[in-house]
């Protein structure tokens, strides 16, 4: 990946919840990442645009993985504990093209 280009992806998760996390790592002998999770977007899509942070030509890689965490307890509010159900659990991710920072998104 070339330091003068950014790169992104588009990403929806539903599921109340549901969480995912997104990891942009250097493959290149070190172990640097950027780390970033998102929890539900309520129908919308968003993107996210990504600069190599290693100046000059180096391989970096994205991660994906996909979590439902524990939803917390409330008393007197017996809906707060129920359990998400796994055909609740959805992201859809589109990874984009290599471009010009300001033209990605």
């Amino acid at each position: 990946m070339d330091y003068s280009l950014c790169y992104g992806y588009r990403y929806n998760v539903s599921g109340r919840d549901t969480l995912l996390n997104v990891h942009f790592c250097a493959v290149s002998g070190s172990a640097d990442c950027v780390s970033e999770s998102y929890q539900t977007t309520q129908g919308e899509e968003f993107c996210n645009v990504f600069r190599p942070f290693l100046r000059g030509q180096n391989l970096f890689s994205f991660y994906f993985g996909l979590d439902s965490v524990s939803p917390a307890y409330k008393t007197k509010n017996g809906a707060s504990g129920r359990i998400q159900r796994k055909n609740e659990t959805i992201a859809a991710v589109l990874v984009l093209r290599a471009n010009y920072c300001h033209e990605i998104c």
